[in-house]
């Protein structure tokens, strides 16, 4: 199964997709930061997710089966002041 997942740099994500893997399944990951570490063998698209045109992108390129949305502000004051 083809899976595109955000928040593949982050601590869920990086597990997430070596089991994934494990089990078989191509992974590709919505990555905003270019010195973010991303996971060997994840396909990488670059993008916000904030930015319509490319996650549009992003699911163009991977045609995912499945989508796993797990990128979230890393500062919860942050997020609230602007969600």
């Amino acid at each position: 199964m083809r899976i595109l997942a955000t928040g593949i740099t982050g601590f869920v994500g990086h597990h997430l997709a070596r089991l994934l893997q494990e089990s078989g399944h191509q992974v590709a990951g919505l990555v905003l930061g270019r010195d973010e570490p991303v996971p060997p063998g994840v396909e990488v698209h670059w993008g916000d997710i904030t930015d319509p045109a490319a996650v549009a992108a992003a699911v163009a390129a991977v045609r995912p089966e499945g989508i796993l949305h797990l990128a979230g502000a890393s500062s919860v004051g942050a997020s609230f002041a602007n969600p």
